[in-house]
């Protein structure tokens, strides 16, 4: 579920990277009004709120996949400097690498949530958000251990 998809993200990944030293749900408004309104100028993990479909191969073995997506950002000290907001940049894309190998590793131990393949992630700069963030934002996917089956018990003939 969302709650538990959510906490993995938080436990799992924020808080044990030690370059991470905020984690917000971008859904949270209160929690973002409080990120914006504080400028931290640590690295913040923003987490998008998750997404479902399906896939199914034609087959009884239907599948969820599980889409995420965040921001990695810092605030800069001077939103002119082009080599404080390049080395922003740079660091939040290397932070993004240490997730997506720390996603593969714990895929190895344990299929956290299911499969995770690192070719299904997505990840570039992104600059001026709340006016003075810069970093990098990630997108990828996991497709979920637990099939979706058919249950006949929950229909009528």
């Amino acid at each position: 579920d969302r709650d538990t998809f959510m906490a993995f993200w938080e436990d799992e990944i924020a808080t044990r990277c030690n370059a991470i030293s905020h984690f917000v749900e971008f859904e949270n408004s209160e929690a973002m009004d409080t990120f914006k309104a504080v400028n931290m100028p640590e690295v913040a993990m923003i987490m998008f709120k998750p997404e479902f479909r399906t896939t199914d191969l034609r087959s009884d073995n239907v599948q969820r996949r599980i889409k995420f997506g965040f921001f990695l950002v810092k605030r800069a000290a001077n939103h002119e400097d082009q080599a404080e907001i390049k080395q922003l940049k740079n660091t939040c894309i290397a932070i993004v690498e240490d997730i997506i190998a720390r996603l593969g590793k714990l895929n190895e131990e344990s299929e956290f949530f299911g499969k995770y393949h690192a070719d299904a992630t997505d990840y570039d700069e992104v600059e001026g958000i709340f006016d003075n963030h810069y970093g990098c934002q990630c997108f990828g996917e996991i497709i979920s251990k637990t099939s979706i089956k058919y249950d006949a018990t929950k229909w009528t003939l």
